[in-house]
């Protein structure tokens, strides 16, 4: 099946908060990227490669600083196309929030709304 979940994302107030709470509540390993990619915190919740995960089902996530644009949980769905992705969530009812933004070392990712104003996030490997 194309276009699965791959990842998720919340936001965060206190880093060392946020990672003291998820390993001692399900012992996930926690790494704080640094300032260069904007204080992002990867979850690593299953057995992983770098920040891949390495068992079928399993999916690892992470946490960025709370603000205007990482306010909420996003879901994020895995597409080949970016463009070709946004173009079908606008047919299909959607919203595309802003522009494809290139991610370092990942790909591209955009956030979108559904018909029921839900918040996804796409990527393009």
């Amino acid at each position: 099946m194309d276009n699965p979940v791959v990842n998720f994302q919340m936001p965060y107030e206190n880093a060392e908060r946020v990672m003291d709470f998820y390993t001692k509540a399900f012992g996930w390993k926690m790494v704080n990227t640094g300032e260069a990619t904007h204080n992002y915190i990867a979850a690593l919740t299953t057995e992983s490669d770098e920040f891949e995960s390495l068992t079928p089902s399993a999916i690892n996530g992470g946490f960025s600083p709370k603000s205007p644009y990482s306010d909420t949980t996003a879901i994020v769905v895995s597409v080949k196309d970016i463009q070709l992705a946004t173009a079908a969530v606008k047919n299909a009812g959607g919203t595309v929030l802003g522009d494809p933004m290139d991610v370092p070392n990942v790909g591209k990712m955009v956030s979108i709304l559904d018909s029921e104003n839900n918040k996804l996030t796409l990527l393009q490997h």
